[in-house]
């Protein structure tokens, strides 16, 4: 860790995000509203002014849940959403740190505690079910070739919501479930659900 001098300014972990949005957006032929289109899919409703202020620099702090539902809408690690070697700024006044020791974090490495800062408020819970969002988003869009954006616009026209709630939606419409029923269920559901988005990746000629 280290504290920066007034020569050597570090950017904030929301610019360090900004960027490499603006630059993977822009490497996959994305607009903004398209790519605002797949994170509505994963549950996050920004408007574009706030993408606006994100791509330049002007937002300053982007949660664990932002950060995931950004690597899902546009099909990236979230490694890729922390590319560079630039200085970064965390919360804690003055405390930065090289972008590279927030990469390891994010992949594995140990955890980066300045001042002993409490690890635990990261938002697993959020985190952990956008997670599996993007895990089953991208199992269906390996399944018929095509990219995951396409599975959340798919889901977002037919449910308006990722899929993974719309499936467990419906599962919870059957009540209390003993776990072997729940999993029966839970099978059965995904099934249909597979169905109707192929169904709909065919009318839009994703897939034939």
């Amino acid at each position: 860790m280290t504290r920066p001098g007034p020569t050597s300014p570090a950017l904030s972990f929301g610019q360090i995000v900004g960027r490499n949005v603006r630059a993977l957006r822009d490497e996959r032929g994305l607009t903004q509203h398209e790519f605002l289109a797949g994170c509505q899919a994963l549950g996050l409703r920004w408007p574009r002014s706030r993408l606006v202020l994100l791509e330049s620099d002007r937002v300053r702090e982007v949660t664990v849940t932002e950060l995931v539902v950004f690597a899902g809408a546009l099909d990236a690690r979230i490694d890729q959403m922390l590319g560079g070697s630039d200085e970064v700024s965390l919360p804690e006044e003055g405390v930065t740190c090289n972008v590279n020791d927030v990469r390891t974090f994010f992949t594995g490495g140990p955890p980066v505690s300045p001042h002993g800062a409490d690890n635990s408020k990261t938002e697993p819970d959020e985190a952990g079910t956008m997670l599996a969002v993007q895990q089953f988003e991208r199992e269906l869009a390996a399944r018929f070739d095509v990219p995951v954006r396409e599975i959340h616009y798919a889901a977002t026209k037919l449910y308006q919501r990722p899929v993974v709630a719309e499936r467990d939606r419906r599962v919870a419409e059957f009540g209390i479930l003993s776990k072997e029923e729940r999993t029966a269920r839970r099978g059965h559901v995904t099934r249909a659900l597979t169905a109707e988005i192929e169904a709909e990746l065919r009318e839009k000629g994703k897939i034939f």
